[in-house]
């Protein structure tokens, strides 16, 4: 097998070494924001979600149709639920 190399000179080249090192960095730059601020983004874009549990009494037994109140803190709002004839409970 015969290999002929062929030097390409650097009026022939479509970018200079200079550029081609900004572009990398440049790209390098925007690949680490984007590891770093899309988990954030993910977390961030969560505004709902749902509590549930289960009634019992210290005996274990099921509390059937029972109310259950749900109040923020910050702010005291409420939200009243009952729970199902099992016991179960469950706030969206």
């Amino acid at each position: 097998m015969n290999y002929m190399i062929q030097e390409v000179s650097k009026a022939q080249r479509p970018f200079s070494e200079s550029s081609a090192r900004r572009f990398a960095a440049f790209a390098c730059t925007v690949l680490a924001l984007l590891l770093v601020m899309l988990p954030g983004m993910r977390l961030s874009a969560q505004t709902a979600g749902s509590i549930s549990g289960h009634l019992a009494d210290p005996a274990g037994a099921s509390l059937p149709q029972s109310d259950v109140t749900l109040t923020n803190v910050d702010t005291n709002a409420s939200r009243v639920t009952k729970s199902t004839d099992a016991g179960d409970y469950t706030f969206t």
